[in-house]
């Protein structure tokens, strides 16, 4: 009886879990807004101001703040490690005191917060390969609930109006894609495991890059590109042992940064101009122009968290630019709310986070090691053209924070359950099996 409870009390952890993975990617916003005619809600709206969906998100946020607060000891000690994170979640509940809508910036700031909790919650109560597993079945869903909106009320998932662009439960053909390019990421993931379970994961794969192809969204299709293109080959450099690990290291960063100096050099015109842009990348880059000249009046603190395109700085920009409320870029906006001194509290968060990524994929294999850097790699390039984070209520928050959280811990602790088939050599390190091995020198 006590081992069906468990497994009763596991399996509802589960559904808990995956439920609030799919609030955080936006898939469960149709359920708390009032679709009155069809396509007359946004999900923005919901997120912003929906009453029902902040007490819907407060369940999560409030569940994993006790569950902290009840291992105070080791979420003390997973805080300690991840001091930069700490830092910076301080840092913006603190921007209240300089906020131009100090009401706004307590709620982002606590909703910053529960999300961050909520990320801990699943990395405390889940090793790293289980997590991933979470996150690609919670996507499966998400996936299918995305599809069916578009089946059976495509007045609401297609955008008529701009083509047949598909948006989904999302409503808008940028979130879809980029969405539908993250799941596509995770299923490609997945399917290394092989077996049933492997193909199952790569039909997802093809569904999901089918839908960011038919969302329209050039962002999402250069996202997919970079990913699959560009990524997993890099990827594979870092994990070979046929190389020392300098000169793996040395190889990427020449390819790496030779690459993206020919692109930008050569063919970035062609390239906006193969997918339908211009050199402003759709009046992104005056925008920008418009919103620095702004920022510059208070550099150093921001407007606080999440004030600027609420207060009367935003406001100027609204009448040049109707229904905007960011500036197409995360980095820009983490200035704009901050100031230089909260964009120099964040940064060493990505390094750290970018450092144990890179130190992991020269040494160990698995599907587990592989998503997090080509995660980070997708994000820290659409933030340039949009905003992934930092965000609440946000999926990519909650596994960036995932990732720090996970790569600060030693290696065998992000692995706390035995793979099956799994062998150890003398000194403890994975040799075998499915699961994450180590990478000698020889391969």
């Amino acid at each position: 009886m006590i081992a069906f409870q468990r497994r009763l009390l596991h399996q509802v952890e589960q559904l808990y879990f995956a439920l609030g993975i799919l609030l955080m990617a936006g898939s469960l916003s149709f359920l708390l807004s009032d679709l009155g005619s069809l396509g007359a809600y946004t999900v923005e709206g919901a997120i912003e101001g929906n009453r029902r969906f902040q007490l819907f998100a407060g369940v999560f946020y409030g569940t994993a703040i006790i569950y902290l607060a009840a291992n105070a000891q080791r979420a003390a000690a997973l805080l300690r490690r991840n001091g930069w994170l700490v830092a910076f979640i301080a840092f913006v509940l603190l921007s209240v005191l300089w906020s131009d809508e100090r009401a706004l910036t307590i709620r982002r700031g606590i909703a910053l917060f529960g999300t961050t909790a909520f990320a801990l919650h699943l990395v405390m109560r889940r090793p790293r390969d289980e997590f991933i597993e979470l996150i690609a079945m919670a996507f499966v869903a998400m996936v299918a609930i995305n599809l069916a909106f578009v089946v059976a009320l495509p007045g609401v998932g297609i955008d008529f109006n701009r083509g047949g662009d598909w948006r989904g439960v999302l409503q808008h053909k940028n979130a879809f894609g980029t969405t539908m390019a993250l799941a596509a990421l995770v299923f490609v993931v997945q399917q290394r495991r092989g077996g049933l379970r492997g193909f199952i994961y790569l039909a997802m794969t093809v569904v999901a890059l089918l839908m960011v192809y038919l969302s329209g969204s050039r962002t999402a299709w250069l996202m997919a590109f970079g990913v699959f293109v560009i990524g997993m080959p890099f990827f594979a450099v870092l994990q070979t042992g046929r190389l020392s690990v300098p000169a793996r290291l040395l190889l990427l960063s020449v390819f790496g940064l030779g690459g993206l100096v020919l692109v930008l050099s050569s063919f970035f015109g062609v390239a906006l101009t193969a997918i339908g842009r211009d050199a402003t990348l759709t009046d992104r880059t005056i925008i920008w122009d418009l919103v620095i000249d702004l920022g510059m009046q208070r550099p150093f603190l921001g407007y606080g968290f999440g004030a600027f395109w609420q207060g009367d700085a935003g406001l100027v920009i609204a009448e040049l630019f109707s229904s905007i409320g960011h500036a197409h870029n995360g980095y820009i906006d983490l200035w704009l709310y901050l100031g230089f001194v909260g964009v120099a509290v964040f940064l060493p968060n990505l390094v750290l986070l970018v450092v144990r990524l890179i130190r992991e994929a020269t040494r160990y294999r698995g599907p587990e090691i592989a998503f997090f850097p080509l995660f980070v790699a997708m994000i820290l390039v659409h933030n340039t053209v949009a905003r992934s984070f930092p965000e609440h209520s946000s999926i990519v928050w909650v596994l960036l924070v995932a990732g720090l959280a996970y790569t600060s811990l030693p290696y065998p602790d992000c692995f706390r359950r035995r793979i099956p088939g799994d062998r150890q050599t003398a000194s403890g390190n994975r040799t075998a099996g499915s699961g994450p091995v180590l990478v000698t020198a020889r391969g």
